[in-house]
């Protein structure tokens, strides 16, 4: 055996001789690969250990059985150097080979702000940074954290505790596409705050109403993560006037800024925001962007309270816009399907990113939104139900705006009812203020429907009903006596028996044909004690003692 590999040997010397070039044979391509950080050496005592959750991510197929996962406290605004080594199926190291580490992998929810060479990112989808395996199978990448060493989590006391992960990287490396092919660590690297470093950062926040997670809004920080910037989604109204309203305050995220801080908006910066058109409220066209990539800008200076508003005029058509929403003031998805999982070349997005300019660190809450389609006028009923007696009209109130909810002074009504009653009028003329009125009328108990209908411009109607319930008037009676004179005043006691009773006896019986107060009189024959009772159908019963002189 010794021979043959010394005869190779000189053959391969000859060959060389002769100008040909004889490399040794190429390593197999591996068919599986195991990954380990080996430095810095994570332990029990200086990170938390996830094995909980490395355990059920296998469970789902995500990973490889073997799979680790930490969380490693790193200080913000520091330099990591992770090295890893790279083994094949067989434990031998992968040397020379090519391998990737996801920083701020996608999916993680990460939001730091990190570098690598010249590649940075700031949250999760992140980016892949290239890499390849030396002789030994290692391979280091060197990742710097921008984040302000004021940023972060409290200084951990104890390392192995799970930390907030309020600031985090994860990192994650892999030779194999398919992530069952490989057994690896990933890694959050989770950011806490330098010793002594004084925060200088401010907030740039929405008022409460206008990020009501109740009504028109929902949190989507998950869908692109920034650290202390999270992100609303909301519905605008296309070929509307829209306004945003910030409070700016110092790093306690209380005090307010001073009073005439100049604030900025920067409007649309991806390609499907940018199919949205604005103008500032004035119809004049928007300033140029405060911060590059953006489509355009608006500014504004904070009043004493640190509040700051934005108005914007859209200039979209209905057709552009994307439909109309099932719900109005609820959250709910346009009449298609919700836009960002249905066919996106129909979707009419838009962004909002406030900004001081950056001579701060700034949190701020960014506002992605659909523009969506008017709806219907908005007519409304002042009472949705209400109650009323027959014996007089009742009523009826109404408010008409049009579909993105400005009153409409003039507009032309048209109202109609049910048999349960009747109407004083079939039409009306809005007032200044979009409201009109009728007056409705039964002669009966029943339930009256009184509808209002309005067409608006575009030949949509909106509508709205108050449903009346009517009933007879409770009738009542009172009695005075003057002399030998007894005096009984029925009221609201219409096609109603009144019957009075002197000792027992019936001595008068009448049926009023009005609501209105009606007097009956009783004259005693002489002087006396008498005892008085008068009865009404469906109403009271007086019965009184009198001693007539």
């Amino acid at each position: 055996m010794k021979r043959m590999f010394a005869a190779m040997a000189v053959f391969a010397m000859a060959l060389a001789g002769i100008g040909i070039a004889v490399s040794p044979a190429a390593a197999a391509e591996p068919t599986m690969a195991t990954i380990r950080l080996v430095s810095p050496v994570i332990t029990a005592s200086n990170a938390w250990d996830g094995a909980k959750d490395a355990a059920d991510w296998v469970t789902k197929d995500y990973y490889k059985d073997g799979l680790r996962y930490y969380r490693y406290p790193v200080e913000a605004g520091s330099t990591t150097s992770l090295t890893y080594l790279a083994t094949d199926q067989d434990g031998n190291p992968i040397a020379n080979h090519a391998i990737k580490l996801a920083v701020n992998k996608q999916w993680s929810l990460s939001n730091a702000k990190m570098q690598v060479g010249d590649k940075t990112t700031v949250a999760d989808p992140g980016m892949i940074i290239d890499g390849m395996t030396n002789g030994e199978g290692k391979v280091t990448f060197v990742l710097k954290n921008n984040n302000l060493g004021s940023e972060g989590d409290a200084i951990p006391t104890d390392r192995s505790k799970m930390p907030a992960n309020s600031l985090y990287s994860q990192v994650a490396p892999k030779i194999f596409d398919t992530e069952t092919k490989q057994i690896i660590d990933i890694v959050d690297l989770s950011y806490y705050k330098k010793a002594g470093a004084v925060d200088t950062s401010r907030n740039i926040r929405l008022i409460a109403e206008q990020k009501d997670l109740t009504l028109d809004t929902t949190d989507v920080s998950a869908w692109y993560n920034i650290a202390g910037s999270p992100a609303y989604l909301k519905w605008f109204t296309a070929g509307a006037t829209s306004s945003l309203t910030y409070v700016v305050t110092e790093f306690d995220g209380v005090t307010p800024v001073p009073a005439g801080t100049t604030v900025w908006l920067n409007i649309n910066q991806t390609v499907p925001e940018k199919r949205s058109n604005w103008l500032k409220a004035d119809g004049s066209p928007l300033d140029a962007a405060k911060t590059a990539g953006h489509e355009g800008a608006v500014s504004g200076v904070t009043d004493a309270a640190g509040k700051v508003t934005f108005t914007l005029k859209n200039t979209n058509t209905q057709e552009e816009a994307e439909n109309v929403r099932t719900e109005k003031n609820k959250w709910s998805c346009p009449t298609r399907g919700c836009a960002w999982n249905s066919d996106v070349a129909n979707e009419l997005a838009t962004g909002f990113y406030p900004t001081l300019g950056g001579a701060v660190l700034e949190k701020y809450d960014r506002v992605w939104g659909h523009l969506v389609q008017m709806g219907a006028p908005e007519v409304s009923a002042a009472k949705l139900t209400d109650t009323a007696t027959i014996n007089a009209p009742k009523t009826v109130n109404f408010t008409i705006k049009n579909a993105i909810g400005e009153v409409v002074p003039g507009a032309v009504v048209q109202f109609s009812t049910n048999s349960k009653g009747t109407l004083a009028s079939t039409s009306a003329v809005a007032d200044a203020a979009g409201k009109v009125s009728v007056a409705a009328s039964a002669t009966a108990p029943g339930v009256q429907n009184v509808v209002v209908a309005y067409v608006d411009g575009r030949g949509i109607a909106g509508t709205a009903i108050t449903a009346i319930t009517w009933s007879e008037p409770k009738p009542v009676l009172s009695v005075s006596v003057a002399k030998r004179v007894v005096s009984v005043k029925a009221t609201l006691a219409k096609g109603k028996k009144v019957t009075i009773y002197v000792n027992g006896k019936s001595v008068l019986v009448k049926t009023p044909t009005s609501y209105s107060a009606t007097t009956y009189k009783y004259t005693a024959p002489k002087a006396g004690k008498y005892t008085v009772k008068i009865t009404v159908v469906g109403g009271t019963t007086v019965t009184k003692v009198y001693t007539i002189k």
